[in-house]
């Protein structure tokens, strides 16, 4: 059996058959007011059996994908400017992990702020979504960036990534008294997610 990862519209042969199989559409994602697209689907990648031409039930979600890169770098260091594999500042972290997935983010967290479309209520954030918290004096504009791992859809309570200045890559909750005080913002630069959100950690479930 092959098994096959693609993006794309198009169509996939087996070497034993001339048949034609469909591959699963992507659609892409302009980013407002900048000049590169997103190339993740949001219905996820289809795997296809080749064997029998029969498309398995499993679906990998684009989201999943980000969000496992993301977590491949917990415990990295902070750096101001970096932009990483081995030292992150908070943009350059989501900066890195969108970018191996064909998506070049800007590189500070206010141009960030300002792609994709904004997600106003917090009980419809989804995984991957990015996140903007005010700077570490608490007052004027975006200056943090996180990226969305978990959410409690009853609450809008909801977990991140992201790589904070005194620990390094961490995940943080919204409920820590931190970046409650200092949330902004979320905005959705993938499509919206076509299965349901995992659920938060009992430990930070609540408001």
């Amino acid at each position: 059996m092959v098994l096959l990862l693609g993006y794309g519209y198009g169509t996939a042969r087996s070497q034993t058959d001339t048949n034609r199989v469909p591959q699963a559409p992507s659609r892409v994602w302009a980013a407002n007011n900048f000049l590169s697209n997103i190339m993740l689907p949001s219905e996820g990648l289809k795997i296809f059996n080749f064997r029998d031409y029969n498309p398995l039930e499993a679906v990998i979600d684009s989201a999943d994908l980000l969000i496992e890169e993301a977590r491949l770098h917990l415990g990295k260091p902070y750096r101001y400017g970096g932009k990483g594999p081995k030292a992150f500042d908070c943009a350059g972290f989501a900066r890195y992990v969108y970018l191996q997935f064909g998506f070049t983010l800007p590189g500070g967290s206010v141009p960030q702020s300002r792609l994709g479309r904004d997600i106003k209520d917090r009980k419809k954030l989804q995984r991957g979504d990015l996140v903007f918290f005010q700077g570490r004096s608490g007052k004027g504009g975006v200056g943090h960036t996180g990226i969305v791992t978990e959410v409690d859809t009853a609450t809008g309570v909801f977990r991140f990534i992201h790589a904070a200045t005194s620990t390094g890559v961490i995940h943080s909750y919204s409920t820590e008294e931190y970046y409650a005080k200092r949330y902004i913002g979320a905005r959705r630069l993938l499509g919206d997610r076509q299965k349901p959100e995992e659920p938060l950690p009992g430990r930070r479930r609540k408001k």
